[in-house]
């Protein structure tokens, strides 16, 4: 946690966490990525911008769910991550080169084998 620069909320630095339990067991350097995994745990195969911009539209777009991957692959997969606002084609092309290093989807855009979401 860490505290607002007005002194009056406190803040929580992870993403999309609304008091529920995390379906993953730590960062992903501990783990592989899996559909299952907190959003945050692809902070460490996308790039920094990239992932902020992620975050900012999702945060605006679904308030009141716990964001996993798998949501973010559903996104992909009908085609409406691209059309976020602050996603752009450079930003777009990072997070599907992320996924695809964390074996989720192919390098033609398609779900990885054992890897789609439910």
């Amino acid at each position: 946690m860490r505290i607002s620069p007005s002194g009056y909320h406190t803040v929580p630095r992870t993403l999309g966490r609304r008091a529920a339990e995390p379906s993953c067991p730590g960062l992903a350097a501990d783990h592989g990525i899996t559909p299952e995994c907190l959003i945050g745990c692809l902070k460490t195969v996308i790039p920094g911008r990239a992932f902020r911009a992620l975050a900012r539209a999702l945060t605006g777009r679904r308030r009141s769910r716990v964001l996993t991957v798998a949501d973010l692959l559903a996104l992909y997969r009908t085609g409406e991550l691209a059309g976020l606002p602050g996603i752009g084609q450079r930003r777009y092309a990072s997070i599907q080169n992320g996924l695809y290093t964390a074996g989720l989807i192919t390098r033609q855009g398609r779900p990885a084998p054992g890897k789609a979401p439910q």
